[in-house]
């Protein structure tokens, strides 16, 4: 991806919609498994049970810029000014979507501390998932360093390439996102790294209504007064938790380390 940021959107589940506002219909896990039947009856059969739904409420709200481009800038650039300008608005709307799926995710889950990268494995194993298994690490770039340098007892380092693409990087299993410092943000007074150790599928639903539209006005005040263009985008969103116990919310204190 060539916005320099990991867009979260991509991992959890997606639901486009044509309103402002409505409810999804959130299935509960079954507690029991299904019975076998007979054959003689009345004294036999099944058993009836009552199929409880949870439900996720949803209202998207709208979130948009607007930036004044130069005519001379749009009319004599030898670049399509235009996409730059799109890919400029895009990198914003993945910034807002990861803050929203983070409060997502702060919303609810368990808190837990830890010290070092056998904390963290503990944690992921931990999770539960409901529908999935796609379990993942989400940190900050501290974090990543932390986990970067860890090694195991025998010298060899946690954190390692995935086999299907070196790119990427996962420890025990588990892949490793990274986000800026300046997105998700180490704790100033405590030095405390925060990490979440999720089943992004089963935590978080993505809902969008209409996807992202430009609009360009070219009688604005900016128009007579600055010779510009006041280009538009504007979206639709909204993020919701769907199950809370497939979120462990961590604190990472690094142990110091012993001298000598």
């Amino acid at each position: 991806m060539a916005t320099g940021v990991y867009r979260l959107r991509t991992r959890v589940q997606e639901y486009l919609v044509n309103t402002l506002s409505g409810r999804i219909p959130l299935a509960n896990n079954p507690t029991s498994g299904l019975v076998e039947m007979f054959d003689e009856y009345p004294t036999a059969g099944i058993t009836k049970n009552d199929i409880k739904f949870g439900a996720i409420d949803w209202t998207v709200k709208p979130y948009g810029a607007i930036v004044p481009c130069s005519n001379a800038l749009l009319q004599d650039a030898n670049q399509d000014v235009l996409s730059i300008i799109a890919e400029i608005f895009f990198r914003a709307q993945i910034v807002t979507e990861n803050n929203m799926i983070l409060a997502a995710l702060d919303s609810a889950g368990e808190a837990v501390e830890a010290s070092n990268w056998k904390d963290v494995v503990k944690a992921l194993n931990g999770i539960a998932p409901v529908g999935s298994a796609d379990k993942v690490l989400i940190t900050n770039t501290d974090g990543w360093n932390e986990l970067d340098t860890a090694t195991d007892k025998n010298g060899f380092p946690i954190m390692v390439p995935m086999l299907n693409d070196g790119t990427r990087r996962q420890i025990k299993g588990y892949e490793v996102i990274q986000l800026p410092n300046e997105v998700l943000a180490t704790d100033a007074t405590t030095g405390a790294i925060p990490m979440y150790a999720v089943s992004l599928k089963d935590a978080v639903v993505f809902i969008e209504r209409r996807g992202l539209e430009l609009f360009y006005n070219p009688y604005s005040d900016n128009a007579m007064t600055k010779d510009a263009t006041d280009i538009r985008v504007t979206c639709r969103m909204a993020a919701a938790l769907k199950y809370a116990q497939s979120v462990k919310k961590l604190s990472y204190i690094p142990e110091e380390e012993e001298e000598g």
